[in-house]
């Protein structure tokens, strides 16, 4: 079902992080759509769609958009609605559309119990034995670049269900499929991801029995082969190269990472009703 969007009483404020009078639940941004010069993140507040449009070279460079500036980029996003709680109310959701891995991937190695266990010693010990563990991995989020298909691995790891994180990508000329599994991603399952000529960014969650937590933010330097994980604690949903930048959509909101820099942002309403954006706190 598509619903009219209704924005209300949406001001550009930009501010500090939100105190806790007037601080209300992050809204997650799920969407990142490429605008020229920047890219336009599109959430939901559980009520109505909230568009943020971000202008690198802008200061600053977020603004919240009007209803009528924000039809054109929420318009073709699909939205179905839920009842919570015994006052039956009103939730607004955002459709997931992760796309399915492209044809062109072959079926993706399964990870064996004994290189489990090695990659993973403390899961061993959690319970994860052989005989009742079930490894179950598959493709995350991917991505094309210049011939080869780039790709994270996912998996549920609760619950007698496991994986070992890992990365890697398919060239589509030699049609053969290069995995890598280093330390840094072995427990951690990967939630986005945004190739470049230089390097690889990753957003890294575990997918429990409880809700997800975060891994950090870890890059891939595609020539050295070295990796740097630096510390994200928010859940990376989208990832997109704007002027240079990495810019992320997460549970909590926005991200932008400058080097080895991650400067967090949170969507927030206030006591008045103004959708603002606010500095998150180191």
């Amino acid at each position: 079902m598509r619903l009219a969007i209704v924005t209300l009483c949406l001001a550009s404020t930009f501010v500090q992080a939100p105190t806790a009078a007037d601080s209300h639940q992050p809204i997650a941004m799920e969407r990142i759509l490429p605008s020229p010069g920047g890219a336009v993140f599109v959430g939901s507040d559980s009520q109505r769609l909230i568009a943020v449009e971000f202008k690198a070279d802008r200061d600053p460079a977020f603004r919240v958009l009007s209803e009528a500036e924000a039809r054109p980029w929420t318009a073709g996003i699909h939205t179905s609605v839920a009842t919570e709680g015994f006052d039956k109310r009103r939730v607004l959701f955002i459709e997931r559309d992760n796309a399915s891995p492209p044809e062109d991937l072959p079926p993706l190695p399964q990870t064996t119990y004994d290189q489990f266990a090695a990659a993973r010693p403390q899961r061993v010990r959690d319970g994860y034995v052989l005989g009742v563990t079930e490894v179950q991995e598959s493709i995350g989020p991917w991505q094309r670049d210049n011939g080869r298909i780039w790709f994270g691995k996912s998996f549920y790891d609760g619950e007698g269900t496991t994986g070992v994180g890992g990365f890697g990508y398919f060239d589509l000329k030699e049609r053969k499929l290069h995995l890598f599994s280093p330390p840094e991603i072995a427990d951690w399952s990967v939630s986005a991801m945004v190739v470049d000529p230089s390097t690889v960014w990753m957003t890294l969650v575990h997918r429990g029995e409880t809700s997800g937590s975060s891994g950090g933010l870890l890059r891939y330097d595609r020539q050295s082969g070295a990796l740097r994980k630096l510390d994200f604690p928010d859940i990376g949903i989208r990832l997109i190269q704007v002027d240079g930048k990495t810019v992320a959509a997460t549970d909590s909101g926005l991200a932008v990472v400058e080097g080895d820099r991650v400067k967090r942002y949170f969507i927030d309403r206030t006591t008045d009703g103004r959708v603002r954006v606010a500095v998150a706190k180191p």
